[in-house]
C-alpha cells in the first residue's frame, strides 16, 4: 500500500521574504494563522471550531492573533476579542496565496472530513506548518511535530492548546518551516 500525493508546483508555492509580506499587510510582531476554503461556511472544513478558540477566550489574551482567510464568503467580525480577521475573498490566483501562506505563522485546517487537502500540501510547499485534526486524509497530511501538529481531539479546546503549544516553542517554528519545505520537495513536487 502506497501513498501518492497530489503534485504540487515547487516553483509557484515556495518561501518568499517573509519581512516583505507581513510589513505590506501590517501584522508586524503578531501570532499570524491562516484559514482557506472554497467555501468558508462549507461546516466540513472547521471555521466555526477556530473561531470558537477566541470567541470563548480559550487562548492565551495577552497574544494579539491575526486570521487571514481566503475563498467564497467573508466573516462579519473583523475583530473577536484578541484576533483580528481579515478576509481576502476567493483567490484565483496560485501566486496570490502562496504570498498569504508566507505572512502566516501556521495554516489551521480544523476539517471534521478531508481527504488529503491540497491547500495543506501546497501550505507546506510554502513552508508554512499546519495544525490540524487526526481524522480521515489528515492523517497522511503532516509528519507531526516535524511539519505540523495534530491536535487530541475535535473540538475548540484541543485546537486552542495545539496553537498555543505551536507559538510558545519559538524556537521550533524556523525547524517546522523548513521541514516542511524539505517534506514537500521530497514526497509532491512535480518532479517526484
Amino acid at each position: 500500500l502506497s501513498l501518492i500525493y497530489t503534485p504540487i508546483n515547487t516553483f509557484i508555492f515556495s518561501p518568499l521574504d517573509i519581512y516583505k509580506v507581513i510589513s505590506k499587510l501590517n501584522i508586524n510582531n503578531k501570532r499570524v494563522l491562516i484559514f482557506g476554503a472554497d467555501n468558508l461556511f462549507d461546516k466540513r472544513k472547521g471555521l466555526k471550531i477556530l473561531l470558537d478558540v477566541f470567541k470563548n477566550k480559550l487562548i492565551d489574551q495577552s497574544h494579539e492573533y491575526v486570521l487571514l482567510t481566503f475563498g467564497k464568503g467573508k466573516l462579519e467580525h473583523k475583530i473577536i476579542n484578541n484576533l483580528r480577521i481579515i478576509n481576502f475573498g476567493y483567490l484565483k490566483s496560485k501566486i496570490e496565496i502562496n504570498k498569504l501562506f508566507n505572512a502566516a505563522d501556521v495554516l489551521v485546517l480544523p476539517s471534521s472530513i478531508d481527504n488529503l487537502p491540497q491547500i495543506g500540501l501546497e501550505a507546506q510547499t510554502s513552508g508554512l506548518p499546519v495544525i490540524t485534526f487526526r481524522n480521515s486524509g489528515l492523517k497522511e497530511l503532516i509528519d507531526e511535530k516535524k511539519t505540523g501538529l495534530f491536535t487530541n481531539q475535535e473540538n475548540s479546546l484541543s485546537l486552542s492548546f495545539e496553537i498555543s503549544s505551536f507559538f510558545n516553542n519559538n524556537d521550533d517554528l524556523d525547524k517546522f518551516r523548513t521541514n516542511s519545505r524539505n517534506r514537500s520537495l521530497g514526497l509532491w513536487s512535480e518532479e517526484i
